[in-house]
Order: structure tokens, then sequence, then C-alpha cells
């Protein structure tokens, strides 16, 4: 019970009040490039992150790219040593903001782990070095699970991967985020509610599915200083007025009896997941704080009453009373025309992230060719199908102008 108490209170202080103020780390113009092992090539936090990061600003010029390869240490792996590893996938980006994520693979035998401190300072050093400027996040590696079959201690090197990170961080002047310590109290919290689903959060102990990734996720995004709330409007619902407007534009308000009508210039939802998603049930079992992104339609001095609401000719499911709407209400889980939209981006986000894992893969396979293969058009390929696949992000993630109806019921 005492740990299970430390653990929850670890969760809690581990994530920022949404009412802080400090800015977001991530601005317009940015290129990041996520460093890791076989978690950040699953494609799966880096993208949530990407997809957030476009959506909340989708006429930013800011480049993501995955350099996750699995199996790599703070020495390299199968794609190459450490040096042809931050040469090639890092540097070559010139990033102006650099994540890594490394751990996992590091905590296998005593020589991996005397090995990690040297290693990741070295790493450290290079990118210090050799891009001026760089903004570097150094993240704890994501947990071993040693919490729904507590008979291994995989995660305890994790732990002490931990505290070094940390020390690294304030060492280089970086960004520190933890993604251990917040991540093991939320399995501790999910599988005492239900131990089954929790298995499944991390199924080989190693590898998070997607509602764990995406907690991961929102660990990092609030480790950056990413705002809470989205988008959000609120109106005066007698005269149809905006009396105030985050992320979102109001036009061509009207207002009649029991009816109020408005456009309103959109981007697209954040939160990528819905109520009926797996995922989105797996991150709830796993935590219960408010999530990223949220989307909030507040409308004062109604009639009272409860109220539906059409976007685009298609009503949400949902009715709202006059007390919840003078309150606010977030529409970010709900079917909307911005959530289908962001989706969208989600996809296209994923699209550009398989391409670049690919490129790694590829590239890194070129010595096992003949020495006369044209490399240098291949790569021009590989890196001309990512830059399209970049436009597509940037044309799903477009502000889009919708129709809102809000009408009092009978």
């Amino acid at each position: 019970m005492l740990l299970r108490f430390i653990a929850l209170l670890s969760l809690i202080f581990a994530i920022p009040s949404p009412a802080q103020s400090s800015p977001f780390q991530l601005h317009d113009g940015d290129t990041l490039v996520f460093y890791g092992d076989s978690i950040t090539e699953q494609r799966l936090y880096t993208v949530y992150v990407a997809t957030a990061v476009r959506t909340q600003h989708p006429t930013w010029h800011i480049r993501f790219y995955n350099a996750g390869v699995g199996g790599d240490r703070v020495t390299g792996g199968g794609a190459g040593p450490i040096d042809t590893r931050l040469t090639r996938d890092v540097i070559s980006r010139h990033p102006t903001v650099v994540a890594i994520m490394l751990g996992m693979n590091d905590r296998a035998t005593p020589e991996t782990r005397a090995a990690y401190t040297p290693g990741y300072e070295h790493i450290l050093t290079r990118l210090r070095n050799e891009l001026p400027g760089v903004r570097l996040s150094v993240i704890a590696p994501s947990p071993f699970d040693q919490i729904t079959r507590p008979d291994a201690r995989g995660n305890d090197p994790l732990v002490s991967f931990t505290a070094i990170d940390k020390s690294l961080a304030t060492k280089f002047n970086a960004n520190f985020v933890d993604l251990n310590t917040p991540l093991t109290a939320a399995l501790i919290r999910a599988n005492a509610a239900n131990p089954l689903a929790t298995k499944l959060a991390v199924p080989d102990r190693v590898h998070p599915t997607g509602g764990f990734h995406w907690l991961m996720a929102e660990t990092i995004l609030r480790g950056w200083n990413m705002p809470q709330v989205a988008a959000s409007v609120t109106l005066d619902g007698r005269t149809g007025k905006p009396l105030d407007q985050q992320a979102s534009t109001v036009h061509d308000s009207q207002t009649s009896r029991d009816k109020l009508q408005w456009t309103e210039t959109d981007n697209p939802d954040t939160t990528i997941f819905d109520s009926i998603d797996g995922n989105e049930a797996l991150f709830r079992i796993l935590t219960d704080a408010p999530h990223l992104g949220q989307r909030i339609l507040r409308v004062e001095n109604l009639a009272s009453g409860t109220y539906t609401l059409d976007i685009d000719g298609k009503p949400l499911p949902a009715h709202f009373s006059s007390a919840d709407l003078a309150t606010g209400v977030d529409l970010s889980m709900m079917p909307t025309p911005m959530h289908v939209q962001g989706r969208a981006v989600f996809y296209a986000c994923s699209d550009s992230d398989a391409l670049q894992i690919s490129r790694i893969r590829a590239i890194s396979r070129t010595s096992e060719l003949p020495t006369d293969t044209p490399l240098a058009e291949g790569t021009k390929f590989l890196d001309q199908v990512i830059d399209a696949a970049e436009r597509r992000i940037a044309a799903a993630a477009a502000p889009k102008n919708h129709t809102f109806v809000l009408q009092r019921m009978p």
C-alpha cells in the first residue's frame, strides 16, 4: 500500500500544472530529431508528439525526424557505431532540437551498464560541439514492466539511468523529462484497477502499445510546456458575440429564438483518440489526469435548458445543459470535423515517420552493396519522398472553417 501511495504521488508531481506559464519549448522553424532505440523506432510516441505540435501550430515550418533503431545503446548498434549514427542520422539533419531516449538495451549486462554514463556524455558532447545552439532534451527511458509480472527486476537499472540522465541534463544544460518514474506509477495504478488490461500496456515488458505511448507523448509534451488547452471559445448566448477566443476565430455569429449559429476557423484536434477507442480506454486506466489538447466551448447567458450542437450539419451525440455550456464543455473527444482532421494529420505524420525509419535502415545497409552502386541517387529519392510526406502533413493540418449551430431542445 505504501509503495502504491508513493508511486501515485510521483505521478501527480511529475505532471506540471495546466496553469504553468513557461513557454512551449519548440518554436516555428525548428528541426527536431528523436534519437533512440526500438521504442523510438516503434513510431508511436514520436508520431503522437509530432501530431500534437502540427495540429496546434499548423502554420509553423517545423520538421520532425525519427532516428530510432532497434537494439541501439549509447555506443550504437545494428545501424552503425555511435559516431556513424550521430553523423549520418542526426547531425546531417542540422537539428535545432535533439530529443534522446536510450537505456533499455544498455541495462543488459554489467559491461553495458558501466558504459552508459561515459557513452551518454560522448553523445551530448558531440552534439554540443557540432550543433552550436542546439537545444537538447534528455528523456529518461520508459519503464521495463516489472509491475504486472513482478518476478523480474528489469526496471531497476533504468531507475539508476534516470538519475544519471537527470545529472547529465544538468551538466549539459539540457531539458530533462522523466518517463520512468511517472509511467511506473501509472502501471501500478492501472494494475490495481485492471491487471489483465495493464499487461497489454507493455505486452513484452519493453515495447508499449498505443495507449501507453500516448501517455509517454503527453509526459514529454508537458515536460516541454505544451499548454493543456489547445483551443477555446467563449460566446455570449444572447448577442452571439465572442467574449474570448484562443486558437479559434469566430465569424458571422447569429442569434434567434433558442438558437445560436456561428462560423469558426479551427485547427485540427490534437487528441486523435476518442471515447470508444481501445487505446483511449487503456490510457484512462493508466491515468486520470486531464488530457492535453482540450477544445473548450463556453456559452454564457443562455436560456435555461438542454441544447444540441451541430457542426457542419452533423449533430454531436451528446446534449449539453445551459449550465454545462456556461462552465465549458470539452469537444476534443467527440466526433467533430476537427477530430477527423486531426486523425488525418496523424496518418500523414505516421507516413513521414515510417519513411524516415526506412531511409536509415536502407542507408545503413549500403556497405553490403557493390562499390559501384549509385547511392547518392537513392538517398536523394528517399529524401524527396519524405519531403512529399511533409507537404501532405501541412495540407492536412491547414485550419478550416466550420459552421456551428447550438439549438435549445423543446
